[in-house]
């Protein structure tokens, strides 16, 4: 059955209908694969809900299980109880008025800029993983559209765990969003078969690095984690330099991102995650700082923030400054990750990205001009 005529029934069952004693069905909110999102009210006790209706199914019930488990916990959005409708099962959940992550993002550009919300709602994001962690669930699809909000976004809810598993090592590859997983999870048709497992909790901490990129900078990184991306060909290779040449980030941000997008034995924990997220006041670069970067840098930086006042200035600097290749943003204090550096090959090429016409203006650099 398609998705649409298998939504259509749905919505045509439960609209308008009282479903219990108590609750109504009042409006149709979001569908997916295997099922649909509703608004319901209790009159009785003037209280929303959410009701995820879905087909009933082992993978419902894990679902289900798991995320009542979890429920305990301030950032996880609360499953009350689940509802039997014969081959349909719903689970009341939390209504979050606020809607998605992705919306506040994209649509209400919430976080342009903001360093202190950015900060507020990540470590809450971090408080909720941690917490699935901490009791051997690990998601496994973490991004904007699986974090619900409130009214004004101040709180943050983790939703969505029909790909979650108590796994600590996993076969199954390609599990999740494509564009949110590590690469030693994504596998596509022209991988090689392997036998080789990863772990689930390290490919979390890399989907919270693609999401802490959108909250900063409203970029979705790359489309996939391999080499046929061409974003991503270009991060692997040079992860350090990729990262400087593109965004409005200061050091210490950039290399906190490195810890979050680094191999899987060397990525940073959460408890590590949280600790340095909390010490930097600030995530991006200065005013002076975007006026002396790369083309790109600024392009983002006045696309998706509050710099936009300095489109008139930024005509007056020169092609010819040191931009990416200067250490004019270089932080002592780098919380104890001042030691990191990914970038590995012994000599750069002559053009940094040599397929990418917006970096010709980069003079040839030296490798350790590319340390942040």
């Amino acid at each position: 059955m398609s998705i649409v005529p298998h939504i259509e029934i749905l919505k045509s069952k439960l609209l308008g209908r009282e479903i219990t004693d108590d609750l109504h069905t009042e409006e149709y909110l979001a569908h997916g694969t295997f099922g649909a999102v509703f608004r319901v009210a209790d009159r009785e006790n003037a209280r929303q809900f959410a009701l995820k209706v879905s087909l009933k199914s082992s993978l419902w019930e894990e679902e289900s299980t798991l995320h009542y488990f979890l429920s305990d916990h301030p950032n996880i959005v609360t499953l009350h109880e689940n509802i039997d409708f014969g081959d349909y099962a719903a689970s009341l959940l939390d209504y979050c008025p606020g809607g998605c992550l992705h919306d506040l993002i994209y649509n209400h550009r919430l976080y342009a800029g903001d360093s202190a919300r950015i900060k507020s709602t990540f470590l809450q994001i971090i408080d909720a993983l941690e917490h699935c962690h901490t009791n051997n669930v690990y998601h496994r699809d973490l991004k904007p559209l699986n974090v619900l909000c409130n009214e004004d976004g101040s709180q943050i809810f983790l939703t969505d765990f029909g790909l979650a598993t108590r796994q600590q090592s996993s076969r199954e590859h390609s599990v999740g969003t494509v564009a949110y997983m590590s690469p030693e999870c994504y596998r596509d048709k022209h991988s090689p078969a392997t036998t080789h497992s990863y772990s689930p909790e390290a490919n979390d901490v890399w989907s919270l690095g693609i999401l802490f990129l959108e909250l900063a900078c409203g970029d979705r990184v790359w489309d996939a984690p391999c080499n046929t991306d061409a974003r991503y060909q270009k991060f692997s290779a040079y992860p350090s330099a990729f990262l400087r040449a593109e965004y409005p980030l200061n050091s210490r941000t950039r290399h906190l991102l490195l810890r979050m997008l680094s191999p899987e034995p060397l990525r940073v924990s959460l408890k590590a995650l949280r600790e340095e997220i909390s010490s930097i006041s600030d995530f991006y670069l200065s005013d002076s700082e975007i006026a002396t970067a790369t083309a790109q840098v600024q392009e983002n930086a006045m696309r998706y923030g509050p710099w936009t006042k300095l489109a008139d200035s930024l005509d007056d600097v020169s092609d010819g400054g040191d931009g990416l290749f200067t250490d004019r943003d270089t932080d002592s204090s780098m919380g104890g990750f001042s030691d990191v550096d990914l970038d590995t090959p012994e000599n750069l090429p002559l053009n940094f990205y040599p397929e990418s016409s917006k970096y010709e203006e980069q003079s040839t650099p030296s490798f350790a001009d590319l340390r942040i």
